[in-house]
């Protein structure tokens, strides 16, 4: 269509000079009917012809605009997400750290180890388990991999070629039951008990001096680390450990006492923790301290997994349609900006996270600075348009 119009308006062009070129020798009563009445119509249907042209390239750059404003907001959740996770997060730390500058990591590597003895021993009080759950997991294993054994050696097989094949997964079985044995002798004389004084000594190491014994602080980080370490500390004093005193400490450190599908796919349910540790379950004075602090927690541990393992996913189908239509804008600056974006998109930024947040916040920034200047070409077109 667009050309029809230019060659029309190529046509219209000689007429108008061959027209010109006879106006010098007519009268003027000629003149005005034969040439500028033609003229007139003719220079009319130029202008209603190039309108009509820029009419229709005003509006195909407008919708080309509103798509890429649409795609760069996908890319730009992508983003603001990230930069969301890696904020709470820092907050979440930042409620965690221990009141003294050089023990700020201390409270966050205590819950770090007992939720490590929670997930390594099986629990459902008043029923505990002394041993580690690997423990009996390989025993499991070991069993019915003797048994599978058992079966392969008893077997007979008069045909070289099944003989032969049974020889090989014999083979693997045996070594498969190796392995499982080497993985026992590792553990094997690992316990509960034994975890909560090896807990203590790691936590020893990163208490400067006697903090506990000669400062008196009442912010709650400090009293809660405290509580813990002396509970821990006077379980492990004890001659005669037992499981009722292994139960006691569960249900005084709390963390024990919170349901592991409080965390589901990475995610902590909110919902689910109000619901069972503050509605139904009401606890007072340290309890309470200690479920407060479990809640931010876990919410810190799901916040640093979804930041650590979060992965880009940028769209720029649209611009690479319309990329090469946006220089009809007319805006340089613009278009150089929105190509430097999108290949920014695609750059190697590493795995660390405070390197993503950086570049997650130059990108953010950037999209909104040119989100601003495409809607005010968006409002010119617009203009044009009618």
């Amino acid at each position: 269509m667009r050309q029809n119009v230019e060659e029309m308006l190529e046509i219209v062009t000689i007429v108008i000079e061959k027209v010109m070129n006879l106006v010098k020798s007519l009268p003027l009563n000629n003149l005005l009917v034969g040439v500028v009445v033609p003229i007139a119509a003719a220079w009319i249907s130029y202008y209603l012809a190039e309108r009509a042209i820029s009419k229709k390239e005003n509006s195909r750059l407008y919708i080309q605009i509103e798509l890429i404003k649409r795609e760069l907001k996908i890319n730009d959740d992508a983003l603001s997400e990230f930069i969301s996770y890696v904020e709470e997060m820092n907050k979440m730390e930042k409620a965690l750290e221990f009141p003294l500058f050089f023990m700020k990591q201390f409270l966050i590597n205590t819950f770090d180890g007992l939720q490590k003895i929670k997930n390594d021993y099986a629990h459902m009080i008043p029923l505990i388990f002394e041993k580690p759950t690997q423990i009996y997991i390989l025993m499991q294993k070991l069993e019915e991999v003797g048994k599978e054994i058992e079966k392969e050696e008893s077997k007979y097989c008069a045909n070289e070629y099944l003989d032969e094949k049974r020889k090989q997964k014999l083979s693997k079985l045996i070594e498969e039951k190796e392995q499982y044995i080497e993985k026992l002798k590792v553990i094997k004389d690992r316990d509960i008990y034994k975890e909560f004084s090896c807990l203590q000594t790691q936590l020893e190491k990163l208490i400067i001096g006697d903090v506990f014994d000669k400062m008196d602080r009442q912010e709650d980080n400090f009293v809660v680390a405290k509580y813990i370490y002396n509970r821990i500390k006077t379980f492990n004093e004890k001659e005669d450990k037992t499981k009722e005193g292994v139960i006691s400490l569960y249900k005084d450190l709390a963390i024990f006492e919170i349901s592991s599908d409080i965390v589901k796919d990475g995610r902590f349910n909110q919902d689910e923790f109000e619901l069972n540790y503050k509605i139904f379950n009401k606890s007072e004075g340290m309890q309470k301290k200690l479920y407060e602090l479990c809640e931010k927690y876990y919410k810190w541990v799901t916040l640093k997994e979804q930041v650590l393992n979060y992965k880009f996913t940028f769209e720029d189908k649209r611009w690479k349609e319309v990329s090469s239509d946006f220089v009809l804008i007319n805006d340089r600056e613009l278009y150089i900006s929105l190509v430097e974006l999108y290949e920014r998109f695609y750059i190697d930024i590493g795995d660390r996270y405070k390197e993503k947040y950086d570049y997650s916040m130059i990108q953010h920034n950037e999209i909104q600075k040119i989100m601003d200047q495409l809607a005010q070409h968006e409002i010119k077109l617009k203009r044009r348009c009618k």
